[in-house]
């Protein structure tokens, strides 16, 4: 292939930066907080996007902030004092992993 001398695109985006990945843990945390323990449904509309898709759920399932709120309101009426904590989290890039979190309710 024949060098043309351009140069390639920059991305346009702004780097990451260890406040942009520090502030995307501090959502999820609040996330996890707030829908998993509060049981503010209200914050889903607020952060999750209206193409989710959950990986844990049947393939072709619901999508989007309602598809979400369903299934964890489900959730909460078969077990109302189910909780989820969060115990670590990685942040790379625009990317936030839940590497741990406890999962809990009353016997």
């Amino acid at each position: 292939m024949a060098e043309t001398g351009a140069t390639p695109q920059r991305s346009r985006q702004a780097p990451m930066t260890d406040e942009i990945a520090a502030a995307n843990k501090s959502l999820v945390r609040r996330f996890y907080k707030e829908v998993y323990i509060d049981w503010n449904m209200t914050l889903v509309d607020e952060v999750v996007s209206p193409q989710f898709i959950s990986h844990d759920w049947p393939e072709g399932g619901p999508t989007g902030p309602q598809a979400f709120r369903d299934y964890y309101s489900a959730i909460r009426s078969a077990v109302p004092d189910a909780r989820y904590e969060v115990d670590d989290l990685i942040a790379e890039g625009d990317r936030v992993v839940d590497l741990r979190h406890t999962s809990c309710c009353a016997d």
